[in-house]
């Protein structure tokens, strides 16, 4: 059945599709879904998204945690059809469809450093930052926390990611880009959540990114709680701040773009993506 026409302003007025969203009147808050993450997951496979929206969502709990948590629309194939080649040319990676997720909620249990090493340099082995942090290995680490019809539907992220690394020393900025897996818990890029550049470095930090539609023309979705104290806090991105060697970007509690330095322990959302994403040499 065609869709003619959606609800935005929780207030059950249905609008057109193809409306002038300029004349409504409150952000779209989305509706819980009744969808289980295995029915998601099929829906991803057949690229039916008739009725799903951007900002719709999801509420599950951490394995032996009470907490509500709310895992919301960020994209729905915002990555769909991207060519990943790695850097020996020849493996080539379609990003086939998926829907990103993006936790409203953040949790103690998710405060980690960025890196315990006071670094925002890659190495020899991994250049780019972030594949080389504490974060990302904390995140991996976590995955087994999320309750087991979640763990058996999400997918690996990958994504062009800003690489900063030189065997001569140190770098203040990031000095190229190249493919990365993030992993089945990630955060994004400050691109992703921004829309723009502000804290990284330019042209590598941006890379290939694409702002989530989630974050377009409003803060509600950048501010973010804690369940444990109910008070708004900052959170990390997977972004390095450039101009320095110690600090990667973050999200403030006011919602605009900031920095940390690494070996401070902030909070990480829960983010995963629901994914069909095969290899092709096409």
């Amino acid at each position: 059945m065609a869709i003619t026409s959606i609800y935005l302003d929780n207030k059950k007025k249905s609008y057109p599709i193809g409306a002038n969203i300029t004349t409504i009147p409150q952000l779209y808050e989305g509706r819980e879904l009744n969808y289980t993450w295995k029915q998601l997951e099929e829906k991803v496979k057949k690229a039916d998204y008739s009725d799903l929206l951007i900002g719709d969502y999801k509420i599950f709990s951490l394995q032996g945690d009470t907490n509500k948590l709310t895992a919301r629309i960020a994209g729905i194939d915002t990555y769909y059809g991207t060519r990943v080649y790695y850097t020996s040319g020849t493996t080539r990676f379609i990003l086939n469809h998926h829907i990103d997720f993006i936790c409203d909620e953040l949790l103690d249990t998710f405060k980690s450093e960025w890196d315990d090493n006071n670094s925002n340099n890659g190495d020899g082995s991994y250049k780019q930052p972030y594949a080389n942090s504490q974060l990302f290995h904390f995140l991996t680490d976590k995955v087994k926390m999320l309750p087991s019809d979640l763990q058996s539907v999400i997918g690996r992220k990958t994504i062009l990611l800003e690489t900063r690394y030189s065997a001569a020393g140190s770098l203040n900025s990031a000095n190229g880009a190249e493919w990365a897996d993030i992993g089945k818990l990630w955060i994004p890029t400050e691109y992703e959540v921004f829309g723009y550049i502000s804290k990284g470095t330019n042209p590598y930090s941006a890379g290939l990114m694409i702002q989530y539609p989630l974050f377009i023309n409003n803060t509600k979705y950048r501010l973010k709680k804690s369940l444990d104290d109910n008070q708004y806090h900052d959170w990390w991105l997977n972004t390095t701040c450039s101009g320095n060697t110690t600090q990667s970007c973050s999200v403030s509690v006011q919602g605009r773009p900031d920095s940390l330095p690494v070996q401070w322990k902030a909070y990480a959302p829960i983010c995963f993506t629901i994914s069909d994403w095969v290899l092709s040499d096409k």
